[in-house]
């Protein structure tokens, strides 16, 4: 079972390379609290989708969702929110490098503080 209280939002356009090393990244940081990943592909023609189901043989939280046409950056963004399952969410770049100090510190502070956060 999955984190309920975060979730990383990975939206993507041909970036195959850079979310590969993202991933690899990640992965390791984010299977401590079972957290989901999801991949909002923008319709990419490079390698994403091998390169993300390579990765969610390894970590079953990774979901990937990839549009049938590019509907543009801000669109992907938004739509990336709206798949979103948990209370908090952390948009993450396909290039952000997070260090796993740092997440343990949201995770951290979102448990300690309940509602402190919520929009």
């Amino acid at each position: 079972m999955h984190n309920n209280l975060l979730s990383i939002l990975i939206p993507t356009f041909n970036r195959a390379q850079f979310l590969d090393y993202s991933l690899g990244l990640h992965i390791p940081l984010l299977k401590k609290y079972s957290i989901r990943i999801v991949v909002v592909d923008n319709a990419s023609t490079d390698d994403t989708e091998q390169v993300v189901s390579q990765w969610a043989q390894n970590y079953d939280h990774l979901i990937y969702v990839k549009h049938r046409e590019n509907i543009g950056g801000i669109l992907n963004f938004e739509y990336a929110l709206s798949y979103s399952q948990t209370k908090y969410v952390w948009m993450l770049g396909d290039t952000y490098e997070v260090d796993g100090t740092v997440i343990d510190f949201v995770l951290d502070t979102l448990s300690k503080n309940p509602g402190q956060y919520d929009v």
